[in-house]
């Protein structure tokens, strides 16, 4: 990294990867584009209900009948591991967004890292939503 401006953008289960390394080092991208990002994996895998939760205990582990993979998952989940107060100084920017009708990354996914996002950077930032944007489509 040479002091360049730097982009991360992710879809989907690449949102994870994105999202923790933004989380474990911030300001290390000046912008952040999640789509439909896997962000909250901790509550997504406790829930065999939704569609694709099964389907990922290979990859993902089931944290509801392993605690170890509990606190795997912990170590690394977006949403479980954001510090809002870091981000808040960082000053990066951030777009999430998500549909309402994709079946395999819930929209709440990205709302719930918005809202943990926003909260944060609302105690030090007069308008955050300046760098934070929320955009929820209705088909995606």
């Amino acid at each position: 990294f040479d002091g360049r401006p730097l982009t991360a953008k992710a879809f989907s289960a690449g949102g994870v990867l994105v999202a923790a390394v933004a989380n474990r080092r911030p300001g290390l991208f000046d912008k952040v584009v999640l789509t439909n990002a896997f962000l909250d994996v901790l509550k997504t895998m406790q829930n065999p209900s939704l569609f694709l939760t099964e389907h990922e205990y290979p990859e993902f582990g089931d944290p509801q009948s392993d605690n170890d993979i509990d606190e795997v998952i912990r170590s690394y989940c977006p949403v479980f591991n954001l510090q809002p107060d870091l981000q808040a100084n960082a000053g990066t920017e951030f777009l999430l967004i998500c549909s309402l009708d994709d079946s395999n990354v819930p929209y709440w996914n990205s709302t719930i890292y918005y809202k943990k996002l926003v909260s944060g950077v609302f105690s030090t930032e007069s308008n955050p939503k300046k760098r934070i944007f929320l955009d929820i489509q209705t088909e995606g």
